[in-house]
């Protein structure tokens, strides 16, 4: 308990946040992922990235809601979530470039 609350104290300065659906229920305890969403987002957090395996991700920056299914990959170690930032990454990139 002790541990949990020490993991939270610093979500209020949290900008952007992938976590996974387990460890979002050792921190938050067992609820839904958009309630997973929408606690975090509470704590100031203003873009959640929710992963679930092979269910893909969940993503909510504030007020919008979307969901990623998981890939079917050949270089499985590359994963969900980083490919996830690379694609965020790369769709920023092109925005701030026009």
């Amino acid at each position: 308990e002790e541990a949990v609350k020490g993991m939270l104290e610093p979500m209020k300065y949290v900008d952007l946040l992938k976590i996974s659906e387990e460890e979002a229920e050792l921190l938050l305890g067992k609820s839904s992922i958009e309630e997973y969403e929408d606690k975090l987002l509470a704590m100031g957090i203003k873009f959640v990235a929710v992963a679930a395996g092979a269910k893909g991700a969940y993503y909510a920056p504030e007020n919008v809601r979307g969901y990623m299914p998981a890939l079917d990959v050949k270089h499985k170690a590359l994963g969900l979530a980083k490919l996830f930032c690379m694609c965020r990454y790369g769709v920023q990139t092109i925005q701030n470039s026009f």
